[in-house]
């Protein structure tokens, strides 16, 4: 057996259906593994990496490949498919995996094809959802480009959990000594109070920003949801104007062809007017007329399209990148306050602390007007129909 390769994607998809034909979910995650490839990525996907690694125990493979991937991509193009047996294992353990921190930094991505997001399993509604369609494979690039990047940047240094304990000893020896201890008592008692009160300050605004990082997470999500929201509404709105026109045109091709077989029943039996002649012949050419008209505007739809499904994977991107930063900062955050308490416990310096919070805060509320520039931007996004 070849020596095992450090998978950093995982593909997920179901392969066959109930007649043993491959699914059009194999189908969509081939592409996108092969689109992998072509960029250097290292990525498994079941039925092709196997063979390649010459392993025959099925099992043992995947989860070897499960456990190095720093990304999942679920691919479906039915609910149902999600929950299939190894395509649920799959999505399952490397989420319990991520949610128990034994995969940090790791992502999942689920691309999928005419499902909404409202159809989804509970566990992967809140994740990223891309669904298919033009510029859907460059998204995922994207995307998976950028989690690699993430995952594989250094950790916070995590800080030495030490705790002093000091040592009382009671001396009785001379009136003058024992004044100095009282002494030294009282001035640890006001450091006490003095650091306890610098504890709180702390706290009370680690707690401040915090709540100010939960409120642009919330954003973040709201903005998600309301571009999905718009997004669905334009191209619906869209697809029924170009359902409209192809009926329309259907109707004029069929209006013409009905014509033209008069003219030539009219002629072959020689019974007609140059005036009958003459008005189905004008039928005929204002049927092109309008023809020409409907062709046009079915362009148009589609070039409208094309541009709001570009506007909102840019809006998309963005919104990403607001997420990434906001997880950068939230490790910060935790960092943080783990050495909030071990400043509390040693009694050492604070190491400027409030300094560093401020730094946080400042970051938060960069990605807070980013965010809010992208949600002013879909709020103006509107169809006008043609």
């Amino acid at each position: 057996m070849s020596s095992r390769k450090e998978w950093q994607v995982f593909v997920s998809c179901k392969v066959t259906d109930s007649r043993g034909n491959k699914t059009r979910d194999w189908e969509l995650a081939r592409n996108i593994y092969e689109l992998l490839k072509e960029n250097s990525i290292n990525a498994f996907m079941s039925t092709l990496s196997i063979i390649e690694t010459g392993n025959s125990n099925y099992q043992e493979e995947i989860d070897f490949a499960l456990g190095k991937a720093k990304v999942l991509i679920v691919v479906a193009t039915s609910p149902d498919h999600l929950e299939s047996g190894w395509v649920k294992h799959e999505w399952e353990t490397f989420q319990n995996e991520v949610n128990s921190d034994r995969k940090r930094r790791c992502q999942i991505v689920v691309f999928v094809e005419n499902i909404p997001v409202s159809s989804l399993p509970l566990g992967l509604r809140r994740l990223t959802v891309i669904s298919e369609g033009p510029g859907a494979l460059d998204q995922l690039l994207s995307f998976v480009k950028n989690a690699l990047k993430y995952a594989n940047g250094s950790n916070p240094k995590e800080v030495p959990f030490l705790i002093q304990r000091r040592k009382k000893k009671s001396i009785w020896i001379f009136t003058s000594i024992a004044v100095i201890c009282l002494l030294v008592v009282l001035g640890a008692l006001a450091l006490y109070i003095s650091q306890n009160s610098l504890y709180e300050k702390l706290v009370e605004y680690y707690e401040t920003v915090r709540s100010k990082f939960d409120s642009v997470e919330q954003e973040i999500k709201n903005a998600g949801e309301s571009l999905h929201t718009v997004e669905n509404l334009i191209l619906n709105e869209i697809g029924e104007g170009l359902n409209e026109a192809n009926a329309k045109l259907l109707e004029i091709r069929e209006l013409r062809r009905k014509t033209m077989k008069t003219i030539e029943v009219l002629i072959q039996e020689g019974d007609f007017g140059d005036s009958e002649i003459r008005a189905l012949y004008l039928i005929v050419n204002e049927s092109y007329v309008e023809q020409d008209a409907i062709d046009e505007l079915i362009d148009r739809y589609i070039k409208e399209k094309w541009e709001y499904q570009m506007t909102t994977h840019g809006l998309r991107n963005q919104i990403f990148e607001c997420e990434t930063k906001l997880i950068f900062f939230e490790d910060k955050m935790l960092r943080y306050r783990y050495e909030i308490e071990i400043w509390k416990r040693d009694f050492s310096k604070p190491d400027s602390l409030l300094l560093k919070l401020e730094e946080v805060k400042n970051g938060v509320n960069e990605v807070q007007s980013k965010i809010s520039q992208v949600l002013s931007e879909i709020q103006e996004l509107k169809y006008e129909p043609l």
